[in-house]
């Protein structure tokens, strides 16, 4: 999905599977992001979220990645990583 995903003769309902599925599986909940030591930032350090960065690599807004992930899961039926991986440490 990285290598050129413009230059593939996607659908749009693909593409968005395709961003979908990514983000799905990048981002983290904010109890990872702080236990990796991404949780405090200085009030005026900027801090691009998952979202935000693969808005800029895919040329969407960020809204739009997290409809796609949104859409992933209703498609697919998988919840994603981090709600599974949630719901697995409860089990525990």
């Amino acid at each position: 999905m990285k290598n050129d995903p413009g230059r593939r003769n996607l659908t749009p309902d693909q593409m968005r599977l395709l961003r979908g599925r990514r983000y799905n599986r990048v981002k983290m909940t904010k109890a990872e992001a702080g236990a990796i030591g991404g949780g405090s930032k200085d009030q005026n350090d900027t801090c691009l979220n998952t979202a935000q960065k693969l808005s800029k690599e895919h040329g969407v807004s960020a809204p739009t990645i997290k409809r796609d992930g949104k859409f992933y899961e209703e498609v697919t039926g998988k919840p994603s990583d981090h709600r599974a991986r949630h719901k697995n440490r409860a089990r525990s």
